[in-house]
């Protein structure tokens, strides 16, 4: 039972990435790396990290947040992306791994 649930839940959670226009092997990466994941968004400055109890960005230019592990205090934020320009940055973001 507990694998079914599990199962149902990563194909909804691909689907809903999807749609949203975010990349699974984007945010695979940004797992598997989550210090470079986080030091990215911070130096992109088409991203915007937003805390637990802060506000999202009130310009709707920016796509639906993210859940992002913060290793830097073990918890999760939301990462907030300029929605024309998330493909570019994502795919800059592999490159940089295939250098690192």
């Amino acid at each position: 039972m507990n694998i079914v649930l599990i199962i149902v839940v990563l194909v909804l959670d691909g689907l809903f990435l999807n749609r949203r226009g975010g990349n699974p092997t984007f945010w695979r990466a940004a797992s598997q790396h989550p210090e470079r994941a986080m030091q990215w968004f911070c130096a992109e400055a088409c991203w915007t990290i937003v805390r637990p109890g802060e506000p999202p960005p009130s310009s709707s230019n920016y796509t639906p947040g993210f859940s992002v592990f913060d290793p830097q205090t073990g918890g999760m934020v939301k990462g907030y992306c300029v929605s024309d320009q998330i493909e570019a940055s994502q795919a800059r973001f592999l490159r940089s791994l295939q250098n690192y």
